[in-house]
């Protein structure tokens, strides 16, 4: 019998390999110091949050689950930079938030956790989500017959969704990790942002330090892909219908706390857009300036930005609606050949090891690099007149997360 692919020991050398390129350079430790700490927390916040809107939301009797549902994918919308925005207009210097309390404006490292952790709790849910829809009912119903609900919902239900859970806490670190949006406004130096600071400075050269980066990246990624796949269910049959787990007294309560959680994700953003979009100033008789809030600014920029941004929301779409196409169908195909072949499993996690590890600025790097070929007439042209790059781009964003999702819902199926 072949012996299985060492995937652990691929692990540890990229480890090492790693921590010898960071002892070498203090300045690199201190960068991935941050980046760790800012992925860390951000899991450490959104992953619970999310785990248990998902446990609510999927296989609760909550009232009102299903708009929680549309809420939270809603919310996957949003871009981060919007998120990012509104958030500074609530906690930052002169934000409303903190004039209506009287406390300090929140920057820094906490708020960029804060925003990162918010804006990754949809993500979590819905990861988490998938993996609990698709634990087989009859292993629940057989739990059931010998232990209250509860000890059912922890030893088999949440058990069965660890693979849902790890793929989660992956993205959610990883993104978390890749961007630099939200480190940027709140000054926190992290190890994407310094990459592409170098390579806003040479656009044609590879920073010097991006290896060690990019190499404990993969480990993280390989270790975490290695125990995502030994977690995922085995199939079987799943004829039954999902148990919905009654909350009983506290149905009431979980719904409190559901709504409460989506007041604070939700409507703080969106009054921060509402208060930002209505300020107006205007002259005074004595030649000064007032500034006030105006209903009738608010609901006339309001009335119109869609048109007068029409042109950037459609560049929006083409750029993102064939992208996400592309994941899709590359994520089933992926999901498909590694429920069917044990190497099929161990190429695709080193292939989406390898496209979250890569930071997007050198994604793009890359893809001008493919694209501008003077020789390649062809591509030249799909570069000059279409989004062909920024597409291949973000469907190598998006294909990590895709392929887990579907990774974990076809192991599911008999």
């Amino acid at each position: 019998m072949a012996r299985r692919f060492p995937a652990h020991l691929l692990c540890w050398l990229l480890l090492l390999l790693a921590l010898l390129f960071l002892l070498h350079d203090a300045h690199l430790r201190g960068l991935a110091w941050n980046t760790c700490q800012l992925a860390v927390a951000t899991a450490a916040i959104s992953l619970p949050l999310g785990a248990l809107l998902a446990f609510l939301v999927v296989r609760s009797d909550l009232p009102g689950r299903r708009g929680v549902l549309i809420l939270l994918v809603g919310m996957l919308a949003v871009p981060l930079y919007v998120q990012t925005a509104c958030w500074q207009a609530a906690w930052g210097t002169q934000g409303w938030l903190v004039r209506l309390v009287g406390a300090d404006s929140v920057g820094g490292f906490a708020a960029a956790v804060g925003v990162h952790a918010l804006g990754a709790v949809p993500w979590s849910a819905l990861i988490v989500g998938v993996g609990l829809a698709n634990v087989e009912p009859q292993l629940e119903e057989a739990a059931l017959l010998e232990h209250p609900a509860w000890v059912v919902a922890g030893r088999v239900t949440l058990r069965r969704s660890l693979g849902a859970l790890a793929a989660a806490a992956l993205w959610v670190m990883v993104a978390a990790a890749s961007q630099m949006v939200v480190t940027d406004q709140f000054q926190v130096r992290t190890y994407a942002e310094v990459v592409y600071q170098d390579l806003a400075i040479e656009p044609g050269v590879l920073p010097p330090g991006i290896l060690p980066g990019v190499v404990l990246s993969a480990w993280l990624l390989l270790a975490t892909g290695w125990t995502v796949s030994r977690l995922l269910p085995s199939g079987g049959e799943t004829r039954l219908a999902p148990y919905d787990y009654r909350l009983g007294r506290y149905r009431l309560a979980a719904a409190g706390a559901v709504l409460l959680v989506l007041l604070v994700m939700v409507a703080v953003p969106v009054i921060s857009l509402a208060i930002q979009a209505g300020w107006d100033v205007e002259r005074t008789a004595t030649g000064g300036f007032v500034r006030h809030w105006s209903v009738g600014k608010f609901v006339s920029l309001t009335a119109t930005a869609l048109w007068d941004y029409r042109r950037h929301v459609y560049g929006t779409l083409l750029a993102g609606i064939p992208a996400s196409l592309i994941s899709l169908l590359l994520g089933v195909l992926l999901a498909w050949w590694c429920c069917r072949s044990a190497w099929g499993s161990v190429m695709t996690v080193a292939l989406l090891a390898a496209a979250l590890s890569v930071p997007g600025p050198v994604l793009g790097l890359a893809a001008i690099w493919c694209f501008d070929r003077a020789e390649l007439p062809w591509l030249a042209w799909l570069y000059d007149h279409t989004p062909a790059a920024c597409w291949a781009v973000q469907a190598v964003r998006g294909l990590p997360p895709a392929t887990l999702i579907l990774w974990h819902a076809l192991r599911s199926v008999p």
